[in-house]
């Protein structure tokens, strides 16, 4: 009867206090110990259950050799458990991403689990997850478009040539209001949006910046004429996309005015009867349901009612596959009571703070105490 050679292996390691720690801990790890055994006296047909890691060792007894009180897995050292936190710390001691520490553990170390571990490790790494760069943005959550005109309206303010405008638009049919205003104060605005209100109706979903919409004023405002009022994120206001676009579409009008002299009055009514971007309708037809007669001279049948009932008015083709280009999912799911760190946008780009997670929303916006 012949023996069968399994592998063949040439390991070398130089001397090292570190080495004699890995030979020391190995010689008391109760699993490796059985391990080496194994491997002296030759492996059995079957293992005793109950451990599962010597069970995952079985699985790969024909490429386990040992060499100076020293067990590999092909040339990676099988890790005591006694010793797996000191060697991910030993990778990690630099603070190097997970792709560059994987690549070293996977040439030199092995026990069950490692990767996850490393993983874990790295992730409540409190230094790196304070001097980590900005996420890269998540897929788009585009607003949802309602199916009547004034439901939803967004809302900022602009300056332009030393006087401060409340812009407002629908998200609907895109209607666009550029009111003057006296001062960027919440009582200024309230006057002016109490106007609006009486001309199309109460919205259901205000949406805006925090300053000066999320005043206590304001909010009483809201609370008195029973709508929701909806701020953006602190330090992204382009989660108020439409109503940042609405801004410069005023301020180009604003400049156009200006320098014409005709007044913003007549290029807000040739605005509101051209189509919007993207659609065959313009803000006048979806919210009037007719063109405005203006200075051009149309057909008398263009100004006779006609109400859209168009899906397409409620959709955004196309702009979702734009933006998520350069997007990326994030797998993070956090959870009330958690311990989170905050990029404070005031100090140096990726420094954050510790904050406790109160609560969150579908739509990723989140509570910090």
């Amino acid at each position: 009867m012949y023996d069968m050679v399994h592998v063949v292996t040439s390991t070398c390691m130089y001397n090292s206090p570190l080495k004699a720690k890995y030979q020391a801990e190995t010689c008391t790890d109760p699993t490796l110990q059985s391990v080496r055994a194994y491997y002296v006296a030759g492996w059995p047909r079957t293992l005793p259950t109950g451990d599962s890691e010597l069970s995952h060792y079985y699985s790969l007894r024909n490429e386990i050799t040992l060499s100076e009180n020293l067990l590999f897995y092909h040339d990676r050292i099988l890790v005591p458990v006694s010793l797996r936190r000191f060697t991910i710390e030993l990778l990690h001691e630099t603070h190097l991403g997970l792709h560059k520490i994987q690549s070293q553990a996977t040439s030199n170390f092995y026990w069950p689990g490692m990767l996850s571990d490393l993983r874990n490790f790295l992730q409540s790494c409190s230094l790196c997850n304070r001097l980590q760069r900005s996420k890269i943005k998540d897929p788009l959550q585009p607003h949802e478009i309602p199916n009547l005109p004034f439901a939803k309206i967004a809302a900022d303010l602009a300056d332009f040539g030393g006087k401060a405008y409340l812009v407002v638009v629908d998200f609907y049919s895109r209607w666009l209001e550029v009111i003057e205003i006296p001062n960027k104060s919440a009582h200024a605005v309230i006057c002016s949006l109490k106007k609006v209100f009486c001309q199309f109706g109460v919205p259901q979903q205000f949406l805006s910046d925090n300053v000066p919409f999320n005043s206590m004023e304001f909010r009483q405002f809201a609370l008195d004429w029973n709508f929701e009022a909806v701020t953006s994120s602190p330090h992204y206001p382009r989660s108020n996309g439409l109503a940042e676009k609405a801004v410069g579409i005023a301020k180009s009008l604003l400049q156009r005015a200006a320098h014409d002299r005709l007044g913003l009055e007549l290029g807000l009514l040739n605005y509101r009867n051209s189509p919007v971007a993207g659609l065959p309708y313009s803000p006048a037809e979806l919210l009037q349901s007719r063109l405005l007669r203006s200075k051009i001279m149309l057909n008398p049948s263009c100004l006779q009612p006609k109400v859209v009932a168009d899906p397409i008015v409620s959709s955004k083709p196309g702009q979702t596959d734009y933006y998520d280009k350069s997007a990326r999912s994030s797998s993070a799911v956090f959870r009330a009571s958690q311990l989170v760190y905050v990029q404070d946008m005031n100090r140096i780009r990726g420094v954050g703070s510790q904050g406790l997670l109160l609560k969150s929303s579908p739509i990723g916006l989140f509570w910090l105490t």
